[in-house]
């Protein structure tokens, strides 16, 4: 517990140096990986803004883009001091604890690691399953699930880059193989190839799908298969997605708003889920 006290210590300090907001706390956990990699390879030395991107520490090609996008060499240079306060194990902590701590106002939010594990638990991941996290995150349940089970294939879609760069760092620190993409999550059902054994979705709640044009064919097919529902709430249309990407006898866990489960513009939804036995179960969850 001392040292995740120590890692939010850590990365609150970065993101008062680099002047970063609530809502850039993902930039915060990139920097601290960057400060991982620095405490690692220099062993107490020292590096120019400029070695940073180079070869030396080896840095994927998108996150130092990203970084840069961030951090001057102005900036770096009130971050160095943090090299000889913090340890490395300090600066990994603080790739996997920044986001789960961040304040509730942050735009990026971490699935509860007691959800993860019930996810797991009720999914029942075994070796060979191909398995699926569609609007990944920063890979709570993928790195963990992969942890856990590794010799399933994992395969996360999401849509922020700086989300999927959490991840694919968070599977490198942890020695796990995931297959992370940004991709659109609506458009996934219309590649008949793509067949999942194992789903889990955490996706975000009240989208407004008026504005999600990739969706709208997924809708239209909705309405066609359920055309007494004159409303869809974004739950459903996931829900959907999530359905045609399982294999036969697959199983998926979705978190959803608890008002689609028993307001009445969801009825209809409701109905055409349970009648063609998609529903297997309804697991309410403490505010």
């Amino acid at each position: 517990e001392e040292r995740r006290r120590n890692a939010l210590r850590l990365v609150s300090e970065m993101e008062h140096v680099a002047n970063l907001g609530d809502r850039e706390r993902g930039v915060a956990v990139l920097m601290s990986y960057l400060l991982y990699k620095c405490s690692k390879a220099l062993n107490g030395g020292t590096i120019s803004y400029k070695e940073l991107f180079g070869e030396r520490l080896g840095l994927d090609e998108n996150l130092a883009c990203t970084l840069k996008d961030y951090l001057s060499e102005e900036k770096w240079e009130m971050l160095v001091p943090l090299l000889g306060k913090y340890t490395a194990e300090d600066f990994s902590l603080a790739v996997f604890s920044g986001i789960e701590y961040a304040p509730a106002r942050a735009e990026m939010e971490e699935t509860p690691r007691a959800l993860v594990k019930l996810s797991e638990k009720l999914l029942d991941i075994r070796a060979g399953d191909k398995v699926a996290d569609l609007c990944s995150g920063v890979g709570g349940f993928l790195t963990a699930a992969a942890a856990d089970e590794p010799d399933a294939e994992y395969y996360g879609y999401e849509l922020n880059g700086i989300s999927k760069l959490i991840t694919d760092i968070r599977a490198e620190l942890l020695g796990v193989n995931v297959k992370n993409r940004i991709r659109d999550v609506f458009v996934l059902p219309e590649d008949s190839t793509m067949k999942y054994d194992k789903i889990f979705s955490n996706y975000p709640f009240g989208v407004r799908m008026i504005k999600h044009k990739s969706g709208e064919h997924l809708c239209a097919e909705i309405a066609k298969e359920c055309p007494e529902a004159r409303t869809i709430a974004s739950d459903w249309v996931f829900n959907e997605a999530i359905n045609r990407l399982l294999k036969e006898n697959g199983r998926a866990v979705a978190i959803m708003t608890s008002g689609s489960t028993w307001n009445v513009s969801d009825k209809a939804m409701r109905k055409y889920f349970a009648d063609r036995g998609f529903i297997e179960a309804v697991i309410t969850l403490p505010s």
